[in-house]
């Protein structure tokens, strides 16, 4: 059996009240403590703000912290439970996910969703069903409206 850990970054209101900076030293200090207790994986999720309310409290960014806790552990797996395709450019998060597993020597997991449909509030437009192909992957430009 394999044990992974989600790391709070703040979107379940974890966070509030809490500075910044104290949030952050408690990200890290769960990470280390997850890893030096045999966790196999560290996890974030790819939201920009609180659930299920968006509130003002702190939410570290996933791809941001995912890299930054790449440098502060040495073993576990590094991942998103799921990163969500509408969200990044194509390319760019391709880009971004290939820089953190150099970073993290080689540990990261990519797993990407397709888009919650649009009455969510979720940025960006809906780009398309499960399984169909991504016309703007690796173009290297912003996805056009479908």
């Amino acid at each position: 059996m394999k044990l992974g850990v989600i790391v709070p970054q703040g979107w379940t209101g974890e966070y509030a009240g809490v500075e910044p900076r104290e949030a952050w030293r408690r990200t890290v200090d769960i990470a280390r403590r997850a890893e030096q207790a045999g966790a196999d994986s560290l996890w974030l999720f790819d939201h920009f703000h609180t659930t299920p309310d968006p509130t003002d409290e702190i939410t570290f960014e996933a791809f941001t912290t995912l890299t930054a806790l790449a440098a502060a552990t040495d073993r576990a797996g590094l991942g998103h439970i799921v990163s969500c395709a509408g969200y990044r450019n194509p390319a760019l998060q391709a880009k971004m996910l290939a820089t953190m597993d150099v970073i993290s020597g080689g540990r990261m997991t990519a797993g990407v969703r397709v888009p919650v449909p649009a009455d969510t509030g979720a940025p960006g437009p809906p780009r398309g069903r499960a399984g169909d192909p991504d016309p703007d992957a690796g173009a290297g430009h912003a996805p056009r409206d479908p």
